[in-house]
């Protein structure tokens, strides 16, 4: 095993600080690399291939788009590997659902932009899995937009209370005079409930994503 000063003298560390990932997950590699022992020769051998494969794919116009697409897509990847972790042991909050929401949309781009780079079904090892089920979980009506609220449609309660929250909230904007505090007060119950409620769901949507988590 090199150590630093070595890797310093051969040029590799100046190869790993110039190295251009494209993903949190890409640079969690870059910053642990390894040697690959005599017993790996053979999946060092087939990394290289791949190299090889996508080094020569890429003089292709047709390449060069789809590896872009894919580049994009990976920039725009998060790790959201500790909101997965956490969905184990307790509910996910708004924003840890709208990160995985917008991973899981993101990865359908690049699984898509993978498809189509000509020497795919050739490459060693690498495949892009979507997650079909998880998505639907945390995206029930399929809108594919890039925000997370806990939707009506996933409780006729959540509906109700959201709709007097609407009426009530209507009414202090003409700025009543009578009946105002306890408008304020039904206001603020109404409040209670529907946070009670989202809450409800999504320990529910927690508990159903954790079965899907590991979904290939």
């Amino acid at each position: 095993m090199l150590d630093k000063q070595q890797k310093a003298a051969i040029g590799f560390a100046y190869i790993i600080e110039n190295l251009q990932t494209c993903s949190p997950f890409g640079e969690e590699l870059a910053r642990h690399t390894r040697a690959y022992p005599c017993e790996e020769n053979a999946r060092l051998c087939r990394e290289l291939e791949n190299v090889r494969l996508l080094a020569e794919t890429i003089r292709s116009d047709a390449a060069r788009e789809a590896l872009s697409a894919a580049e994009r897509a990976l920039m725009q990847l998060k790790d959201v590997r500790r909101s997965v972790a956490r969905s184990r042991e307790m509910t996910l909050t708004d924003v840890e659902f709208f990160e995985i929401k917008r991973f899981l949309i993101k990865l359908d781009a690049l699984a898509e932009a993978f498809s189509k780079i000509p020497c795919r079904e050739r490459l060693n090892e690498i495949d892009i899995h979507t997650m079909p089920h998880a998505l639907s979980i945390v995206d029930p009506d399929g809108m594919r937009a890039m925000t997370f609220r806990v939707s009506d449609s996933a409780s006729a309660e959540l509906a109700k209370i959201r709709r007097e929250r609407k009426r009530v909230d209507a009414e202090l904007r003409r700025d009543p005079v009578e009946g105002r505090d306890a408008l304020e007060a039904e206001r603020t119950l109404l409040a209670a409930r529907e946070e009670s409620e989202e809450l409800r769901i999504r320990t529910e949507m927690t508990r159903a994503f954790t079965e899907h988590s590991h979904e290939t």
